[in-house]
């Protein structure tokens, strides 16, 4: 899983249970919560595919803001059938609902970042720029 704030890397998930965030920061994970990173990830790849096929996209979302200029929020999950990808314009964990009487996010989406989001602290250390440019040569290949 890769996502993306804006143009900015946020967290990286990688086997079997290693996450980078946006700081840079090298975090090896409890393997229970990888595990529910991870299932939370197949989870909504997989129903965004059965979506896909009843010919709803449910591939971009926006929550309403009170004022604009808020960050798409990418998620990248790498499937046996390619990459899937999501947006979300202006996630908050404070609110599931979307734009013009769209509903709400999904409650697995909504849920997978937020745990994204708690990983990355609003004041963390300073930005480890060799780890970023590392995990970007990785990952690369998957946009």
């Amino acid at each position: 899983m890769h996502a993306m704030g804006g143009d900015s890397f946020i967290l990286g998930l990688f086997q079997p249970d290693i996450a980078v965030n946006r700081s840079g920061q090298i975090l090896q994970l409890q393997s229970d919560d990888f595990d529910a990173f991870a299932k939370l990830a197949k989870s909504w790849a997989g129903s965004r595919k059965s979506r896909d096929r009843s010919g709803r996209s449910g591939k971009d979302y926006r929550i309403p803001h009170s004022w604009s200029c808020r960050p798409f929020t990418i998620l990248h999950i790498p499937t046996t059938d390619g990459l899937d990808k999501t947006s979300v314009y202006g996630f908050s964990k404070d609110t599931q609902g979307l734009e013009e009487g769209g509903g709400l996010l999904p409650e697995t989406l909504w849920e997978l970042l937020g745990l994204v989001e708690e990983a990355n602290p609003a004041n963390g250390p300073d930005v480890d720029q060799k780890v970023l440019q590392r995990v970007e040569k990785i990952s690369r290949h998957l946009q």
